[in-house]
């Protein structure tokens, strides 16, 4: 597990880290996909408290008006079947 220093990150740079991931498993089918968003890229230790609450908050307003989600366009969480 992360200890020190290293267990030290800005949100923002675990929620970029966590985006640039997804797209690349999106863009050439490599790398860790959406793994990013719950767990430690260096340890490998699953987020928890607060910093596990904050990212899924993130993902959540990353991705909540992706296409898979949302086919009116509007923003709304709406049924895709």
């Amino acid at each position: 597990a992360c200890r020190g220093t290293m267990g030290l990150a800005h949100l923002s740079c675990l929620v970029r880290q966590a985006e640039m991931s997804v797209n690349e498993f999106e863009d050439q089918r490599t790398g860790a996909g959406i793994e990013k968003w719950w767990k430690c890229f260096d340890c490998g230790q699953h987020f928890h408290g607060v910093v596990w609450l904050a990212l899924g908050w993130a993902s959540w307003k990353a991705y909540l008006a992706a296409p898979i989600f949302c086919q009116t366009g509007r923003g709304d969480a709406a049924a895709t079947t």
